[in-house]
């Protein structure tokens, strides 16, 4: 008789312990309800975890980035437009007016800038000016003052011209830089 009453209590555990665990199964308990010590857990407490929504950041508008141009010993060609140096944006010219673009620009790469390196016309409006200037030498983290002469277009209106760095081989790279002038 007494295997029996022992046999009846092991399965009573038993079945408190499944009964205890499917009340902390996922869907069944509230989310935000802490669940109190069962018999069969006997100085343990069980908690069901806290579902809280993860904020998710707002998209914030960055540069797309043009793809890595890798130097020797795979070192990386960029470059980050700092400040305009001359002519603000907007800066009113009459028809015809010379005037020169200076930008300062910083080597944010990991290779030094050397003989043959360029800021070449890109696109928009060239302004009567050369198909690209030259880059003084600079080591990674350095800046420099780029400079181009140009000249206002003769027709009113707003008008911009791009540019960008270039390798003696030919590879674009780094941020773009513009002129943005009102005639």
């Amino acid at each position: 008789m007494r295997a029996r009453q022992n046999h009846l209590i092991g399965v009573s555990l038993v079945l408190l312990v499944v009964a205890a665990l499917a009340c902390n199964a996922p869907g069944w308990a509230s989310p935000s309800r802490e669940s109190t010590p069962s018999p069969a857990s006997e100085g343990t407490v069980t908690t069901t975890p806290t579902r809280t929504a993860t904020p998710t950041p707002a998209p914030t508008a960055t540069e797309t980035p043009a793809g890595d141009v890798t130097g020797p010993d795979g070192c990386v060609y960029d470059s980050r437009f700092v400040t305009d140096v001359s002519v603000p944006d907007n800066t009113e010219f009459a028809p015809g007016e010379s005037f020169s673009k200076v930008w300062r620009v910083r080597n944010s790469g990991t290779c030094k800038w050397g003989e043959g390196f360029l800021l070449a016309y890109l696109s928009d409006d060239r302004m009567d000016g050369p198909g690209a200037v030259d880059v003084p030498p600079k080591y990674p983290e350095g800046t420099v003052d780029l400079r181009v002469d140009l000249v206002a277009p003769s027709t009113p209106g707003s008008h911009r011209s791009t540019w960008r760095l270039r390798t003696p081989d030919g590879r674009l790279f780094g941020d773009r830089v513009y002129v943005k002038i009102v005639v």
